[in-house]
């Protein structure tokens, strides 16, 4: 009966030290028992560990202590979206100038967003590319403007504003999952060209 009392605190320690390095985020381990849980659960655990099993634990105990902690929320595979605000934004650009047009603003590139935007200029005309993450998908229309703008976007819906004779003309496009559409009508060529 001495031994077993005394292997019970090394038993013990052994077992909050593998759920505390194991566990790395704070969850549940598949054992089902916590390193935060009641000290009345782990010593019911150590008391059902027979005392053969005390040399178990040490290899058990030295291989933690070689695990490096994580301290981030999301599992290892997950991976953030970059900080940089670029994703996409080179492959776009290419795929614009590859068309003959020269990209206006680059900062009009929402990366976070479903449906992107890029306006390119050709010989005093621009016109509006579409991308939905981050793959082309068209432009505005088959012939180019005088002068066009971004105006409001979000996730799935762009606002780009044309210039006519009359004054900037707004014109919503939605990504409805399966195609772009134009919410309002295009102004016509001749009043925006």
């Amino acid at each position: 009966m001495p031994a077993r009392t005394r292997l019970r605190p090394i038993t013990l320690a052994a077992i909050v030290a593998l759920a505390l390095t194991g566990c790395g985020s704070g969850g549940a381990s598949s054992g089902g028992s916590v390193a935060s849980g009641p000290a009345t659960s782990a010593t019911t655990t150590a008391s059902a560990t027979p005392p053969a099993t005390a040399t178990a634990f040490a290899p058990a105990t030295s291989a933690a202590t070689s695990v490096t902690t994580r301290t981030e929320s999301a599992p290892a595979f997950v991976t953030k979206p970059p900080v940089s605000g670029s994703s996409g934004l080179a492959a776009a650009t290419a795929s614009v100038t590859t068309r003959g047009y020269a990209v206006v603003d680059p900062a009009a590139w929402e990366p976070e967003h479903t449906l992107r935007v890029l306006l390119g200029s050709r010989g005093g005309s621009e016109q509006v590319f579409f991308f939905v993450a981050g793959r082309y998908i068209g432009t505005d229309s088959s012939q180019p403007s005088r002068a066009l703008a971004v105006l409001h976007q979000a996730n799935t819906t762009i606002t780009i504003g044309y210039t006519t004779d009359t004054g900037q003309v707004p014109v919503d496009f939605h990504w409805t999952g399966a195609r772009l559409v134009a919410l309002e009508p295009i102004p016509a060529t001749a009043a925006r060209g």
